[in-house]
């Protein structure tokens, strides 16, 4: 059998067509399932880094969750001293009063009044002395006899508020490294702190000190 020039033309086109058929299923079925493996590592490594978001996520959670209960249990151990600290002034003073109404009974009254006034001096001297250190800019002893005053009696006056609110531990502890300028910045305004809001308890004199320096 013999083909004409055109013939064999065609039969060639129609084996490269062929060939170049063939080809592209080959390059097919070597691609998608490779596009598919690209794809699925690319999704399962998306996941991997979502979850590993969470878990980083879930474990801050859990840090601060356990700072928040060490300091939970630190203020309970605090308030659990301090309740401690206050009813042994308080059986302290119960029995000074005790001791002044036996006074009374066996007629010594001035004994008596003695006994009282000495209940309130503890307290009293150092919610006025703390002012004083104020006014000295000697906060770290202001805030120690705050302390005091108040683990004597933590309802009197503003020793509360004074302590735990103006006279920070911060607070005091910037002012002990602050220069001349910050240091008198701090003075000034925990003195209008208190002339505003905590004045109840201070003596006439010491308050209007505060005012003048306030104004001046």
């Amino acid at each position: 059998m013999s083909f004409s020039q055109d013939e064999l033309q065609s039969l060639i086109e129609k084996v490269e067509i062929s060939q170049v058929k063939a080809r592209r299923r080959t390059i097919i079925a070597v691609l998608v399932p490779t596009v598919a493996a690209i794809l699925y590592l690319g999704f399962t490594v998306w996941l991997i880094y979502i979850k590993q978001h969470e878990l980083n996520k879930i474990e801050g959670d859990l840090k601060n969750r356990k700072y928040e209960l060490s300091q939970v249990e630190q203020e309970l151990s605090q308030k659990e001293e301090l309740l401690k600290k206050t009813e042994g002034n308080f059986k302290q003073q119960n029995e000074q009063i005790r001791q002044a109404q036996q006074k009374i009974s066996q007629g010594n009254t001035v004994a008596a009044q003695e006994q009282i006034a000495s209940i309130n001096t503890s307290f009293e001297d150092n919610e006025v002395n703390g002012f004083r250190a104020i006014l000295k800019g000697d906060l770290e002893n202001a805030r120690r006899l705050f302390e005091a005053a108040y683990n004597a009696s933590p309802t009197y006056h503003n020793v509360d508020e004074i302590y735990h609110q103006v006279l920070t531990q911060g607070l005091v502890r910037a002012y002990s490294i602050g220069s001349p300028n910050e240091k008198q910045s701090i003075q000034l305004k925990i003195m209008q702190e208190i002339v505003a809001k905590y004045s109840w308890g201070i003596p006439e004199d010491l308050l209007s000190e505060m005012k003048s320096r306030l104004a001046s």
